[in-house]
């Protein structure tokens, strides 16, 4: 067993792990001490503590020794010189993106593909697929849509924690790139300040066209008669234009 892994099972169970120092009589060899030669038994010196007076260091012979004066001149300094203070060069700080998408808040859309419209709605807060589903497909039926599917649910970034990966801008555009391919027409309808800002530029890019855009979410819409009216009100002029085709 790995000599860590073995401690760490040790001190998880409570149990202190000791190795020997030196060799024991029929004990194998500890593996953070190797074997080392024992040398013979030496007899005690004399300490302070045993009352021995230490004999003070002889000076070194002549010729041997080196004076502080040689000492500063061989390394360039005097007593007057100052050390010199390293210079620090300071990198240069990079903007981040405006366009990032990994910086962002995360959010949470449901995606629903008509004959001529898509929409693309917050599901921020405990709404049950079930009840969001119906509000959407509602949505793109007072359009003149007929939706054959249901929702799909697009939460970002993927993981609780954005440092995983997979959660950087190129994953989030293949993934949207997925859901909008099912876009017959490419005109959209965002609802949500965070679905509106993570998608909208994303899919002016691809060619979509926003058609509508609304900070209202779906739970706002199912709780507040008086937010379905204001969104039926901006969606008055789909309306007439799905009666034209």
């Amino acid at each position: 067993m790995d000599e860590r892994l073995r401690r760490y099972y040790l001190t998880a169970l409570g149990i202190e792990p000791w190795c020997a120092r030196w060799p024991l009589p029929g004990a194998a060899p500890s593996p953070e001490f190797p074997p080392e030669p024992v040398a013979p038994a030496q007899p005690d010196k004399p300490t302070a503590a045993k009352g021995v007076i230490r004999q003070p260091p002889r000076p070194a012979p002549a010729g041997q020794g080196v004076s502080l004066d040689a000492v500063r001149e061989a390394l360039g300094s005097g007593d007057d010189a100052q050390p010199a203070e390293p210079s620090v060069e300071e990198a240069p700080v990079e903007e981040a993106s405006a366009t990032s998408v990994a910086g962002q808040q995360a959010f949470s859309a449901m995606v629903w593909h008509g004959g001529h419209f898509s929409l693309a709605a917050s599901a921020a807060g405990d709404l049950p697929y079930k009840l969001a589903n119906r509000l959407g497909v509602n949505i793109l039926c007072a359009l003149g849509e007929v939706v054959q599917d249901g929702a799909t649910v697009f939460r970002w970034p993927p993981f609780d924690n954005p440092e995983l990966p997979g959660s950087d801008d190129a994953t989030f555009e293949n993934v949207l790139e997925r859901l909008t391919g099912g876009s017959a027409s490419g005109q959209w309808i965002l609802l949500g300040e965070e679905v509106g800002a993570a998608m909208g530029s994303m899919l002016s890019s691809k060619g979509h066209t926003v058609l509508l855009s609304s900070e209202q979410i779906l739970g706002e819409l199912l709780a507040e008669p008086a937010a379905k009216r204001a969104l039926w009100e901006h969606m008055k002029p789909l309306v007439q234009q799905g009666q034209n085709r």
